[in-house]
């Protein structure tokens, strides 16, 4: 049996025990959980607890990872909701994204990363700040929910915000389950904004769907109110377990390509008629390029695995590649001086056309968007169940293992 084969065999298997799982749970109303958020991509609590499921259980590092997550719930603590002093009654949608300070200009959102929806319509942000600091503008449409760069106020609010969230969830039995930073972000951000929400109307609820907690609390609350929501899924992981179809899942999705839209319905639990129609996205097109990920666990491995892709010739114009340093990543030092050691490597050449391949780290969205651009995609993986791609699941994709922790992927 291949290496894809067998890879798709337990990745079907992890899926199925994962469910079944994930309904347990869900039928003793726990919701609000990063027990029901099986993230691949990120070295976090979720995706130790998902390798239970496949016989890699560390009871130690299990531990470690819930304390942490716990602990982490402290540096929330002085998160806050900016708002306009007036809102309209009415607003066509609710939009629910991530923006960066480059994205709003004179109050008003000048920059949809996310959402592509049209700026002419009358609707309403709620927007996450991907950055440290923000600037409080007059806005008009916008609700910021950000860091405050002191500590006041809105922080004594939010502790004891946080008591009453530690007595709902011990009250219920469910503290073990929703003790976590994941879990508490949603609560925080969804008490932050639902006075304000019940003083708007709308007719439907917009977000780029990633079966993040905040995004189910938020789809579940909008239910009970009858109010339509919408998950746009441009691209996903190659094992994207995160998105199986539950009881707190967008009622409608708009897709970016029938490939995502295939695997889901195929393997997700999702059916045809739970999508809408396609989505007009821009693939992120990193051909020639060596993406690097939002964090690294261990720099030497991959630089030496780099090494030995090309010491060995094993793909052609692989020293053409530049290295692309994550935007947002806390180890922007470490990145630089990986990217220098591949430049002195590769002999820091310059090539005026880029190849059609690239590379990319881990479990990422980078992946899927380009093998659907056409592009020869090179993996570095260090967990394959969690992180690679299988013919089982995605029938339309060539895989071929180059060597340990090494795949090189290509559309047929």
């Amino acid at each position: 049996m291949s290496f894809s084969s067998q890879l798709g065999f337990k990745q079907r298997l992890i899926l199925k025990k994962y469910i079944k799982f994930s309904k347990k749970l869900r039928k003793k109303l726990i919701y609000n959980s990063p027990f029901l958020y099986p993230c691949t991509w990120y070295d976090n609590f979720s995706k130790s607890f998902l390798k239970n499921f496949y016989g890699k259980k560390n009871i130690t590092i299990l531990i470690l990872k819930y304390t942490k997550e716990v602990l982490l719930i402290i540096s929330i603590l002085n998160y806050r909701l900016y708002s306009p002093n007036q809102l309209s009654r009415k607003y066509k949608k609710f939009c629910l994204t991530w923006i960066k300070k480059e994205d709003i200009s004179n109050g008003k959102l000048i920059n949809d990363r996310y959402l592509n929806v049209n700026k002419k319509e009358n609707n309403l942000f709620l927007c996450l700040n991907l950055d440290k600091d923000f600037k409080n503008t007059k806005k008009s449409n916008l609700l910021v929910f950000t860091k405050s760069p002191f500590i006041n106020f809105n922080t004594i609010a939010n502790f004891f915000l946080l008591i009453n969230f530690i007595f709902l969830e011990l009250v219920k039995g469910k503290l073990i389950y929703s003790l976590n930073v994941y879990s508490f972000f949603a609560f925080l951000l969804f008490e932050k904004s639902k006075k304000i929400l019940k003083k708007t109307n709308f007719d439907e609820v917009l977000m780029s769907y990633e079966g993040q907690p905040f995004q189910n609390l938020f789809i579940k609350n909008f239910k009970k109110q009858k109010i339509k929501t919408i998950g746009i899924i441009k691209s996903f992981q190659p094992f994207p377990i995160h998105l199986y179809k539950n009881a707190n899942s967008p009622d409608k999705v708009y897709f970016a390509d029938n490939l995502i839209k295939n695997h889901m319905v195929k393997n997700l639990e999702w059916k045809e008629k739970d999508f809408d129609k396609k989505f007009k996205y821009k693939l992120n097109n990193l051909k020639g390029k060596i993406v690097l990920p939002f964090s690294i666990s261990n720099y030497d491995k991959i630089y030496n695995l780099i090494k030995n892709i090309y010491d060995k010739k094993l793909v052609k114009n692989f020293d053409k590649l530049t290295v692309k340093i994550h935007p947002n990543t806390p180890e922007s030092l470490k990145q630089i001086e990986l990217s220098e050691k591949i430049g002195e490597l590769f002999k820091n050449k310059k090539y005026k056309n880029q190849p059609r391949i690239l590379l990319a780290i881990g479990s990422t969205s980078v992946i899927i968007e380009n093998i659907i651009l056409g592009n020869k995609v090179i993996q570095i993986y260090e967990d394959e169940i969690s992180e690679c791609i299988s013919h089982k699941f995605w029938p339309d994709v060539k895989v071929k293992k180059l060597f340990n922790n090494v795949i090189i992927y290509s559309k047929k």
